[in-house]
């Protein structure tokens, strides 16, 4: 009975520091990934809320971005997007010009 009392016990040491270690590990690779986050900020390598938050509006929209976006492309899309948002509120409010004067303004043909 001492035997298997000893083994029990044994096994829980063992999982026990199998455990603290497996923890141990984890945070210092957390650790190691703050450092290199820090680093990025130090060298201004950040990504501006708003973008952040656009992106995140996206996520089970049409125009939804894939997980590996860049940064450029997110960039382009929100862009596009207001740009978008914009011609079209300007033409709801009727701010908003003849093709025909236009092209005549900057010599474009018809």
């Amino acid at each position: 009975m001492n035997i298997e009392f000893e083994t029990q016990n044994n096994w829980k040491i063992n999982q026990t520091m199998n455990e603290y270690l497996e923890r141990n590990t984890l945070e210092q690779l957390r650790w190691q990934e703050t450092l290199q986050a820090l680093e990025s900020v130090r060298q201004g390598k950040v990504v501006d809320a708003d973008i952040v938050n656009a992106w995140l509006k996206c996520w089970g929209s049409s125009d939804e971005l894939p997980s590996d976006v860049t940064l450029e492309d997110l960039m382009h899309k929100i862009y596009t997007r207001e740009t978008m948002e914009r011609g079209l509120a300007d033409s709801e409010a009727g701010r908003t010009k003849d093709t025909h004067e236009i092209r005549s303004r900057f010599g474009l043909p018809e």
